[in-house]
């Protein structure tokens, strides 16, 4: 009976993993898509509309040698054209998702995804970033969604984004944190967007801001028992932040035993304390710049909160 037991979990637990894989998420596999460009296997880029707007001469997204693992990686460009017999000049930033892409003059719109079963907690990997403007930032957003039967519509399970608008020289981890809408039900499928600028004729937008990504990841699962609590709030101030990090909280649970865990961008804890009172601080003088990750948990490891800072010495 044990070993029954054993090789159900056993498929179970390689089920998860498969349902959990990005496809191609090192970009290591590539297609040609015209005698001038090729794309990611399994993903869509705004490579073929900059080419097809510039007569195959603005290219939004390539690929690049320049790898934190394996031989390729993602290189996306922000970038400007100028639409033939309209005239009119969009500025906008590289963009790739494992979904599809649909294209007017003032917006992009998203669709589809991969096929994805597991509640997990974030999603990042390595990347590079170098804004040619002060005021450009690269976006990395994740969906989970599921099929509303009773709609025909895909209803948000969990949601994601985050920004950089610094430059980054060398292969850094990124992790977004996830934040559930829905406790009862898990997803069907994942839309992931990555882009080099935050949007069409943003403001910050700057002609040539390069993001370059590499080894995407789900990582750790949030389990359906993790019933949010919408009455809980935490504040962090400042952000960046140099020597200190202080902590604001509401409706501390004083039957309870709680903790903040401040985690770094690959998951990994790297400070712990329990909380004692409604305001809260921490000393992160030995602490990396970077981004990090500021949890509220109980004993049992539960997520009531998640909040990311940055540390910058």
């Amino acid at each position: 009976m044990k070993k029954v037991l054993l090789a159900l979990s056993l498929l179970t637990a390689t089920f998860a993993l498969k349902a959990q894989t990005i496809p191609n998420s090192s970009f290591e596999s590539w297609v040609a898509y015209s005698g001038f460009g090729e794309r990611p296997t399994e993903w869509t880029t705004t490579d073929s509309i900059t080419m097809t707007f510039s007569n195959n001469i603005v290219h939004s997204a390539i690929k690049t040698t320049d790898a934190s693992s394996g031989t390729a990686a993602l290189k996306l460009i922000s970038s400007s054209v100028t639409v033939p017999l309209i005239g009119t000049t969009i500025n906008g930033p590289g963009i790739a998702t494992n979904g599809k892409i649909a294209a007017s003059l003032t917006s992009f719109t998203f669709d589809g995804g991969s096929p994805t079963a597991v509640r997990s907690r974030f999603f990042g990997g390595k990347f590079k970033y170098n804004p040619a403007g002060a005021n450009d930032a690269a976006v990395f957003t994740v969906a989970l969604l599921r099929r509303n039967t009773s709609t025909g519509q895909r209803d948000t399970v969990a949601f994601g984004s985050d920004t950089v608008n610094y430059a980054v020289s060398t292969y850094t981890p990124f992790s977004v944190a996830l934040q559930y809408r829905d406790y009862l039900n898990n997803p069907d499928s994942c839309l992931i967007l990555l882009q080099s600028s935050r949007g069409l004729n943003d403001p910050g937008w700057a002609n040539g801001s390069e993001l370059i990504v590499d080894e995407l990841a789900f990582t750790g699962v949030v389990g359906l028992d993790e019933v949010s609590d919408i009455n809980r709030q935490m504040t962090l101030y400042p952000s960046p932040a140099n020597q200190q990090l202080n902590v604001k909280l509401s409706a501390v649970n004083s039957s309870m035993r709680e903790e903040l865990r401040i985690m770094d961008a690959t998951g990994k804890e790297v400070l712990r304390r329990e909380v004692s009172s409604e305001q809260e601080q921490f000393d992160i003088t030995r602490l990396p710049s970077g981004n990090y990750f500021l949890n509220l948990t109980d004993d049992k490891n539960k997520v009531f909160v998640s909040r990311k800072f940055v540390v910058a010495h």
